[in-house]
């Protein structure tokens, strides 16, 4: 026979605090407005240093999916904020090399010169994935965010 009874065991499990339930269960990232995007395709550009006008430096690339004969490629530019060895590690890859970016996306307004409203997709670099070098030859491990 058992030590414990199934009414001492109901007792036991009565007694027991339960756990807080999160408000919020189906995902765990925090409650903000937050997009995300995961892009697989090849560099359309090689990538380079841009310099912001407080003089902070990223990498800007230019990502193309899709573009089968028969349908037209979509392009996402991407910036990366990331380490100098992150930096010297994208900036040796050249046009074509396959990757995989996982990044946060914003939607900005501006004004041109001209005085039209524009809207435009900010994409930034949150991880990177090397795939493949433009020959389809497959990647070796390198940095990744």
């Amino acid at each position: 026979m058992s030590a414990f009874s199934s009414s001492s065991l109901r007792s036991f499990l009565r007694a027991v605090p339960r756990a807080a339930t999160p408000a919020r269960t189906f995902t765990t990232s925090p409650a903000r407005s937050l997009a995300r995007m995961n892009i697989t395709g090849r560099l359309g550009t090689n990538p380079e240093v841009t310099t912001l006008q407080n003089g902070q430096e990223y990498v800007r690339y230019v990502v193309g999916t899709g573009g089968s004969r028969d349908s037209q490629a979509s392009w996402f530019r991407v910036a990366a904020f990331v380490s100098d060895a992150q930096k010297e590690f994208l900036l040796q890859l050249p046009k074509g090399s396959l990757v995989s970016v996982d990044a946060t996306a914003t939607h900005s307004k501006y004004t041109a010169d001209d005085g039209k409203e524009h809207y435009t997709l900010r994409l930034t670099q949150r991880n990177f994935e090397f795939l493949s070098r433009p020959g389809g030859a497959k990647a070796d491990a390198g940095p990744s965010e």
